[in-house]
């Protein structure tokens, strides 16, 4: 073997094939131990050249435990290596810590209903040890019914609970109060709790009719019974109420005035009498109005009462004075009772019309005389209003704008003649435009009656930019920009906790400042007006609009419609809310080129500020 000092390589004559893999696995034990940090000096062939170096972690990493639960520190040695002689340069060049989570490998001792368990869990890299206490269990009871069944003593449980006591009975329940034991824990077998043990019910039997003594069924509601098997007792229901009896009438004596009368009857079932009294029926009279203004003697009655006497009059009565008599008992005509009779009222005669002179006829009240049948007195009283007259026309001549009409009439009851006179009408006038303004040149109106087309002026109209049926709103964002879409819409946030007078620009067009809206906060009471600059500027609708916040304004809910110049609680509307959303809209029709109109130059510091208040 010869090596070339000059190149740094060595070159090798190799005569055979053996030694050629001979050499190759020298070369590779070398690489492996300059790979692992050992080299010597007679194997590995200095380099007259600069090192191919590179960094190497030394083996695996090493691991520190820090103070977190979650991660240790992995720590990686880095060697400075070249690639070419295969020797290690410098050791530790650089060492590398990384936060890592720890590999837990966990031990657990589970806890009981007497003692508290624990879990420790290890990491098997860096060692660390993390203790976990399990608490302690509660006491398992089965339920107090468990117990219901048995007898003074231990009671078994059943199912996974069949190798161990469960509870035991002090006191057995009976069928309407409880009996006591106690619940002994089935996982530890030595806690106890006292428990009442349930009222066992009840155990009845089947209904059974009772039947009621022969003299007695028609008194006796229909019932039935049962036996508790248990204990005995007894319970009853009624099916049905007692029947009643039925009677029949068996014998009967009326009443009179003065005596009372009887009615025996019989049940038809059970055969029991009894006997009631009829009370005595006593007198009855007429009324004493029978008697009014009747001749002295006796009174016959009519109708039912027909053929009896009802009183005797002693003395007649009057239209003006009672008179005196007795009434005659209607049933015995014995009985008799004294009575002052009533005067009686007037029996008047028909109305009997005054006569009128026909030329007074329209303008009189109609009055009329009439005479008691009995006495002859006589009434007088209105008894129609005066009737007025019934006109005609005879002639009638119109009026115009600037003469007086006249009209005559005539009464066909009296004959009565009237006449009225007119006023003149007076003219009508409107404004007609004779010709259209353009850019270029100015129009024509007149200022014509529309009833007989006199004209009182002529005036030239200037041209005029105008604007029909657009919207003004109050000064502030867009609505497209708070919450999105293409309405332009200008609306005002609005601080309400401030009390104050507040104005703002009136927009129209979003072009044009027309006037202006006033907000008056006075302890929370809002009350909003509006003043437009200009007088031509004709509004046909106008609407007023709170919103509490954007999503209000972009769904419509929770609004609050109000009216102009009218205060409203604003607190009370919304809650409490003292930031709301001012929505103005009027539509009109306005001339841009008239006085009090300027061009609009939004402020987008001051929408800015405006914005803000917006929640």
């Amino acid at each position: 073997m010869a090596r070339n000092t000059a190149s740094g390589q060595t070159i090798m004559k190799m005569e055979d094939t053996a030694t050629k893999r001979l050499i190759a696995i020298g070369l590779e034990l070398l690489a492996l131990c300059a790979w692992l940090g050992i080299a010597a000096a007679e194997d590995v062939p200095e380099h007259t050249s600069a090192h191919q170096t590179m960094e190497r972690a030394r083996g695996g990493p090493t691991y520190r435990q820090t103070d977190s639960m979650d991660t240790h520190v992995a720590i990686t040695v880095y060697d400075l290596y070249c690639q070419d002689c295969k020797r290690v340069i410098q050791e530790k060049v650089r060492t590398e810590e990384t936060e890592v989570p720890h590999t837990w490998s966990t031990t657990r001792l589970d806890a009981t209903c007497q003692e508290e368990g624990e879990e420790i869990r290890l990491c098997g890299y860096c060692g660390k040890e993390q203790h976990i206490a399990l608490p302690r269990l509660n006491h398992q009871f089965v339920g107090a019914s468990q117990l219901i069944g048995y007898g003074v003593g231990a009671v078994r449980g059943s199912g996974e609970y069949a190798d161990r006591t469960v509870g035991r009975v002090n006191t057995a329940p009976t069928c309407t109060e409880n009996g006591s034991g106690v619940l002994v824990c089935v996982l530890c077998g030595s806690a106890e709790q006292n428990v009442s043990i349930p009222a066992l019910g009840h155990d009845w039997g089947p209904w059974e009719d009772v039947e009621a003594p022969k003299d007695q069924v028609c008194e006796t509601d229909a019932q039935m019974v049962r036996r508790c098997h248990n204990c005995g007792q007894e319970e009853t229901r009624v099916v049905s109420p007692a029947p009643g009896h039925q009677w029949q009438e068996s014998g009967r004596r009326e009443p009179t005035c003065t005596e009372k009368g009887l009615v025996e009857s019989q049940c038809a079932v059970c055969r029991v009498t009894k006997t009631e009294e009829i009370p005595a029926l006593g007198h009855t009279f007429a009324d004493v109005s029978l008697l009014v203004k009747h001749a002295a003697g006796d009174v016959y009655g009519t109708g039912e009462n027909g053929g009896r006497i009802v009183g005797r009059v002693i003395k007649p009565s009057t239209c003006e004075e009672g008179g005196s008599g007795t009434l005659v008992c209607l049933r015995c005509q014995d009985a008799t009772q004294t009575v002052t009779i009533p005067h009686g009222d007037h029996r008047w005669g028909e109305w009997v019309e005054a006569e009128v002179p026909q030329e007074e006829i329209c303008l009189t009240e109609v009055e009329g005389t009439r005479q008691c049948l009995d006495c002859g007195e006589e009434e007088t009283q209105v008894l129609a209003p005066a009737p007025g007259h019934k006109w005609a026309a005879i002639s009638f001549q119109e009026p115009t704008c600037t003469e007086g009409g006249r009209a005559v009439r005539q009464c066909t009851v009296c004959g009565r003649e009237d006449v009225i006179e007119a006023l003149p009408l007076g003219h009508y006038f409107m404004w007609v435009d004779k010709t259209t303004p353009s850019p270029t040149s100015s129009g024509i109106r007149e200022y014509v009656c529309t009833v007989c087309g006199y004209v009182a002026e002529t005036q030239e109209v200037a041209y005029a930019q105008m604007y029909y049926n657009n919207t003004i709103t109050s000064f502030g964002p867009m609505t497209r920009d708070l919450i999105g879409g293409n309405v332009w819409n200008r609306v005002t946030p609005l601080d309400l906790s401030e009390d104050g007078m507040f104005t703002y620009p009136l927009i129209a067009s979003n072009m044009y400042t027309v006037g202006t809206a006033t907000v008056l906060v006075d302890d929370a009471n809002v009350t909003v007006t509006y003043r437009l600059n200009a007088k031509q500027i004709k509004v046909h609708s106008e609407s007023l609009v709170f919103y509490p916040n954007l999503e209000s304004l972009r769904t419509g809910e929770n609004s609050l419609p109000a009216a102009f110049d009218t205060p409203f609680d604003a607190t009370e509307a919304f809650g409490g809310d003292q930031r709301v959303i001012l929505a103005i809209s009027l539509r009109a029709d306005y001339d841009a080129q008239g006085a009090g109109i300027q061009e609009f130059r939004p402020d987008q510091q001051l929408i800015e500020t405006m914005t803000s208040l917006i929640d």
